[in-house]
């Protein structure tokens, strides 16, 4: 019953891709590919795309990554944010050990994200599109999350 699918690696010439885009064209499936990283802030014009086709993928959408664990997590966690209404704190569970995925190291940036919005909702009241658009600083993020791992010892994250 799929009716797309949402490649989170990017667009790539390597087999596992030219494998998929064949298989995709012969199933008359909708391939979108766009890139994001599991080991780096997300790029804010990648959310964006990633808002913009859950609006207009073809449903049920087919999402993944390399493993399913980050990329993917964090996706899933927005999904049921933007399209399900469901809370932050709900929706970080994608991000979970349940999912292998790792919530400390270079991955744990991710959860950061959702925490970093957690903090300005509950400061400001804004949507979490709007944050991704109008205050979202994947610079400022980065360095946050120093110091989110230092437990402080580098300041206030």
């Amino acid at each position: 019953g799929i009716k797309s699918v949402l490649n989170l690696r990017g667009e790539a010439g390597q087999s596992f891709w030219l494998f998929e885009r064949e298989a995709c064209q012969r199933l008359d499936l909708p391939l979108t590919d766009l890139n994001m990283s599991a080991r780096q802030p997300p790029r804010r014009e990648a959310l964006l795309e990633l808002y913009d086709l859950f609006q207009t993928l073809p449903r049920p959408i087919l999402v993944h990554c390399k493993s399913g664990a980050d990329r993917t997590g964090l996706a899933a966690a927005l999904w049921l944010i933007w399209v399900e209404g469901k809370s932050v704190e709900e929706a970080m569970a994608q991000l979970s050990l349940r999912y292998v995925h790792l919530s400390f190291g270079r991955t744990g940036i991710l959860d950061h994200f959702l925490r970093v919005y957690a903090r300005e909702r509950d400061r400001t009241g804004i949507s979490l599109i709007d944050w991704i658009r109008d205050g979202y600083d994947p610079n400022e993020l980065r360095d946050s999350y120093r110091r989110w791992e230092a437990k402080g010892k580098l300041g206030a994250w």
